[in-house]
């Protein structure tokens, strides 16, 4: 009882080490005098009293504070007794932490992306009360308005609307003294911010008293990001001036960092006031006063106590005047109203957003689970090989519950680190991706940062995957046979375990299956869209979008500016055609459209005409562009001011509206009638993957147009001769501005570039998933020949050959790949045809994918398989044997 009384009074923590120290020696003692470890438990407890009771008096005189204390030195006891033991195994530790790292990183790197796009909200006031306004027509059900519509919102809607508002987005460009740059910019009403409820960081907001007189009030207010880069952040920059388009502008404020522009992803540089359109954006008509020049984004506030129901019905009542006063804008359109809150960058788009962020994540955590899988596998592996120490433990008096908790506190610790280095690996993500030269037409900026959200994400799925899948493991390495362990007697052998490591391995395949197959069709419907034919752009070639800075805006000096520039680029010697165009292919910012009457065809009713796609071209285009006329001629210096209405017309638009030959004959555009001179190539305009749609072309000098693309095939590279053709054009007119510069590469890119992005992400995150399920294989049939190496050892004694060891183990092995891809197979064809919608020239039941991706785990799973039944071959039985 000497030591019942030594003990007695300490605290738990100091009692369990002790107790578990003297109780440990006390019963290997007496086992290995041949006791066995029932009766030698038993003898010991004997010896030195009853242990719960001493616990119990011991226990009986703490408090809350006292207890809380203790939990927590306890939890630090079994953390740092935990960190000490992975120490101990740094292979193990190693590969653990990576595989759950890149789990975790896939997801918060993912997660980062989808909250700057989706999830991350604008600082407006009151937000619930605002709605955004578009015109819904047959075409596009969320289309933009006018200024003279919105003119008119902004009078009427007094009733309803405590303020209406809108903004334009533009290009301008500003002269720096040691350079011109091409700025992204708003326009917008001069009660926008008031009504958005933004502030000032520095200076003040745009008010509506800049917003009266046409080009009167030339004022601009920065964005956080460009004071920074332009100014440094110094708060003088406000009352500075900045050249803008050729005319000055006076720097009114800075806006707060946290607003970062309308429409999410794209960052405005400056905001100028609606007044002031006119001069940012040069054109041949007055677009204050143009109401088919549908530019304008339209916000409202709704008033106090006026509910959505009532605000449409105000829609409706305004959409019933358009249509009276503006019937060719408005004939077969009508208002529509969105709550602001439920937008995110456009209603159109937000779909697309909505359904990749969904699949995206859903793939992330499919890796995830397979990352966790291999954790709980590895941690299976560690218990087997404690199992004597654990025995031991329990022997001595050790509760299971401490036990649990010892083990779940490593399986913590494990997916703690794998957090840190899957945040590294997120951070190193994600400035990859702002560093990525993407081919955009718009300048995409999004804030990616790890912030508190995507921190509190990283620890939830380290807490989870270390409690989930550490639980299982801990729970069977703590229901032990204590006095057969304590024997030996579990060597050798089938491992008892492996059903649970087996289902494990199973699942991994089964998920890996899935990612393979759907890496295979995304692979495969991207390959179907790079066999898509344009029509066009077949030849390296610099594309080039100007509009004449606003001392150029007549219609004359915008002639003499592009028929100057195209003169002097195709005097170049690296230049084999070049032309103009109002409306590129397959470019977003160009839509132009035309309502065209044929005679002797009937539009549909209610219509006055069809709605053809246009563009303004010149002569030089068509060889430029690579569109080939296939019947007819192409414009020429005949077709002028002074020359009759000329048109060529696409294939499709021939077959659609004439039998026979288009050449000769006429339809009529806004009032003029146009004859037929030639008949082009059918073109992709929209989408690579439209059905044709018919296309007019109008020559330029007979319909002038202020904003033009400059199309130039050349002989060298077309990356060096964009800057060269700037240069040129600045020399023409310095002010020049420049709406994109890219190559004709680029342009095709662009139309591409979320097909590649999904194919690639799914092929790399499928690739992935592949790796760690090979490597659980590889543990697992490791494990697998490491624990019964004796029974290998006494077949070979008993005259087996090491080949027939290997091919039993590879067997056992490689049976789990099958179920698992017999599962994964099942699945794969459900999240095929969940897919089916996204995928383009492929079937959903694609063979190829069916049969590509199961060869593919197939083959990497015999070589994972195989790598350690190598060993059999150099097993020692005598040493084996010995051994035991």
């Amino acid at each position: 009882m000497s030591l019942f009384r030594r003990l007695f009074g300490r605290r738990e923590d100091e009692l369990d080490d002790e107790l578990a120290d003297h109780f440990r020696r006390a019963v290997e003692h007496r086992v290995a005098r041949g006791e066995s470890a029932e009766s030698a438990r038993a003898a010991v407890r004997r010896e030195f009293g009853n242990v719960g009771r001493v616990r119990e008096l011991t226990r009986g005189s703490w408090g809350v504070g006292e207890r809380l204390r203790l939990g927590v030195e306890r939890s630090l006891r079994d953390l740092r007794f935990g960190v000490r033991r992975l120490a101990r195994r740094p292979g193990f530790t190693a590969i653990a932490v990576l595989s759950i790292a890149v789990g975790i990183g896939a997801n918060t790197t993912i997660f980062s992306v989808i909250e700057a796009v989706l999830l991350r909200r604008l600082p407006l006031a009151a937000p619930a009360d605002l709605v955004d306004i578009y015109q819904q027509g047959t075409e596009n059900g969320f289309g933009t308005l006018s200024f003279p519509d919105l003119r008119d919102l902004e009078q009427e809607g007094g009733k309803v609307f405590s303020e209406v508002g809108g903004y334009r987005l533009a290009f301008v460009q500003e002269d720096a003294g040691d350079g011109v740059e091409t700025l992204f910019a708003e326009v917008v009403t001069g009660n926008y911010f008031t009504m958005l409820g933004v502030s000032a960081l520095q200076g003040r907001t745009l008010l509506p008293s800049d917003d009266v007189g046409k080009g009167g009030h030339p004022v601009v207010m920065l964005s956080y990001g460009y004071w920074q880069r332009r100014f440094g952040g110094d708060p003088a920059a406000v009352g500075r001036q900045l050249r803008l388009n050729g005319r000055q502008y006076t720097i009114v404020g800075v806006l707060p960092e946290a607003y970062t522009g309308s429409a999410r992803g794209l960052m405005p540089a400056i905001y100028a006031p609606r007044a002031m359109v006119g001069e940012l954006q040069p054109l041949d008509f007055d677009e204050l006063e143009s109401r088919g020049n549908h530019t304008v984004f339209v916000k409202a506030r709704r008033l106090p106590g006026v509910s959505l129901a009532a605000a449409n019905g105000f829609l409706d009542r305004m959409t019933g005047f358009f249509v009276r006063t503006s019937p060719k804008e408005w004939s077969e359109a009508r208002l529509r109203l969105v709550p602001t809150a439920e937008v995110i960058v456009h209603p159109l788009v937000d779909r697309v957003l909505v359904t990749a962020a969904v699949l995206l994540m859903a793939v992330v955590a499919l890796v995830l689970v397979i990352a966790c899988a291999n954790l709980a596998s590895f941690l299976l592996a560690q218990a087997t090989d404690r199992r004597k120490e654990v025995a031991v433990r329990v022997a001595i008096g050790a509760g299971r519950g401490a036990l649990v908790r010892q083990l779940l506190t490593e399986s913590i610790a494990l997916s703690g680190l794998g957090a840190l280095v899957g945040l590294v690996l997120t951070r190193l993500a994600l400035g990859a991706i702002e560093r990525a030269d993407l081919p955009l037409p718009l300048p995409i900026a999004l804030d990616l940062r790890i912030d508190a959200a995507v921190l509190w994400l990283g620890l939830g799925l380290a807490v989870v995957a270390g409690v989930a899948f550490g639980l299982a493991p801990a729970l069977q390495a703590t229901k032990t046979d204590v006095a057969s362990t304590l024997k030996n007697e579990t060597v050798g052998g089938r491992p008892r375990r492996v059903s649970f490591r087996a289902g494990l391995v199973v699942a991994q395949v089964a998920l890996s299956l899935v990612l393979l197959v759907g890496a295979v069709l995304f692979l495969r419907s991207l390959r179907s869209r790079l066999a898509i034919d344009p029509g066009f752009g077949y030849s390296p070639a610099a594309i080039l979008s100007f509009q004449p800075a606003s001392s150029a805006r007549s219609p004359d000096r915008a002639r003499s500016f592009f028929l100057q520039l195209r003169e002097q680029v195709a005097a170049r010697p690296d230049i084999e055609h070049v032309g103009l165009t109002s409306d590129l292919p397959l470019s977003p910012l160009n839509n132009a459209a035309s309502l065209v009457d044929v005679p002797g065809v009937e539009p549909l009713p209610g219509s006055e005409g069809f709605r053809i796609d246009r563009s303004t071209v010149d002569e030089g285009y068509f060889e430029a562009a690579g569109i080939p006329i296939l019947e007819g001629r192409s414009f020429g210096e005949m077709d002028d001011e002074d020359g009759a209405p000329t048109a060529i017309v696409s294939e499709t638009f021939a077959r659609r509206f004439w039998a026979g030959s288009a050449l000769g004959r006429t339809f009529r555009v806004n009032g003029v009638d146009y004859t037929v001179v030639g008949v082009t190539r059918d073109t992709k305009i929209a989408t690579l993957g439209e059905d044709p749609r018919p296309q007019l072309y109008l020559p330029y000098l007979q319909n002038q147009d202020s904003y033009l693309t400059l199309v130039a095939t050349t002989t060298r590279d077309a990356e060096r001769i964009v800057p060269e053709l700037m240069a040129l054009a600045r020399r023409i007119d310095p002010d020049v501005v420049v709406i994109e510069a890219k190559t004709m590469d680029r342009h095709l890119a662009a139309m591409l570039l979320p097909h590649r992005l999904a194919a690639w992400l799914i092929a790399a995150f499928g690739a992935v998933a592949l790796l760690l399920s090979s490597i659980g294989l590889f543990g697992i049939v490791s494990f697998a020949v490491a624990a019964r190496s004796r029974e290998m050892a006494i077949r070979m004694a008993l005259g087996s050959a090491p080949r027939t060891i290997v091919r039993l183990q590879m067997g056992s092995a490689l049976s789990l790949v099958l179920v698992g891809g017999g599962v994964g197979l099942a699945l794969s064809l459900l999240a095929a045809r969940v897919l089916s919608g996204a995928l383009y020239g492929v079937d959903a039941m694609d063979p190829v994918a069916f049969v590509v991706a199961p060869a593919v785990l197939l083959g990497v799973a015999v070589l994972a398989a195989w790598l350690p039944t190598r060993r059999v071959r150099r097993l020692s039985v005598v040493k084996v044997l010995r051994s035991e």
